[in-house]
């Protein structure tokens, strides 16, 4: 959460000195309120996104770490069977999406 919330002020800091960095002109185009409430949703769309797929990938990986244990303490065997498949199964993936 932390790091989230440090991210979010990094990236509207960012952006906010790309935005201010503009020619008059472009202000003239286009509504300074509409620009920042623009700036604010899309800065919470990307943190929402990059906080849930990485609270995904971190449980998913941990999930997969915890099996592999369980399987190798379980059979030696089966746990490398079952590796060797899950590697030609990503060699799939990887070759046709």
């Amino acid at each position: 959460s932390i790091l989230n919330n440090r991210m979010t002020m990094r990236l509207r800091s960012q952006l906010f000195e790309a935005l201010v960095r503009r020619e008059t002109a472009f202000f003239d185009e286009n509504e300074v309120g509409a620009l920042t409430s623009r700036l604010q949703s899309d800065c919470q769309a990307i943190t929402k996104c990059i906080s849930t797929n990485l609270n995904i990938a971190l449980r998913n990986s941990l999930q997969a770490i915890g099996g592999f244990i369980y399987l190798w303490i379980l059979s030696k065997e089966m746990c490398m069977a079952a590796l060797g498949v899950s590697a030609v199964l990503w060699i799939v993936t990887l070759i046709y999406g």
